[in-house]
């Protein structure tokens, strides 16, 4: 039958707590580069040598980018998951049953509520 319904909201909550911990990953990135960027310009005044803020620079822009990509890809995978799991959630014909759309447990096709949490399953 492949993968529970309680597994994939699981797997969908770990989805988007790795999400967002790569979003505040790539605002730290932010910051720091700011940072490190406003160190270069201030070496460039003063006419020291800034090789080495750019080339860290460099390693944070495709750093972020590589976190970019990522999130991207998760945003994809979540956006899959949860219309696998609404699509779960209301029918499963092979099986004869129906499942409840508030709650995910599976009913009998003719329930008219939810055995589990008692709404309304028309």
């Amino acid at each position: 039958m492949g993968e529970s319904i309680d597994a994939m909201k699981k797997r969908l909550e770990f989805m988007k707590n790795e999400r967002q911990q790569k979003q505040a990953e790539l605002e730290r990135l932010a910051k720091e580069s700011k940072s490190t960027g406003t160190r270069s310009f201030l070496h460039a005044i003063l006419g020291d040598n800034i090789a080495t803020q750019e080339l860290e620079l460099q390693h944070m822009t495709t750093r972020a980018e590589d976190i970019k990509s990522q999130i991207r890809k998760l945003d994809f995978e979540i956006q899959q998951l949860e219309s696998d799991l609404e699509n779960r959630k209301t029918t499963s014909p092979a099986l004869g049953r129906i499942f409840c759309r508030y709650c995910g447990v599976e009913n009998e096709t003719d329930a008219i509520f939810c055995k589990k949490c008692g709404k309304n399953m028309t």
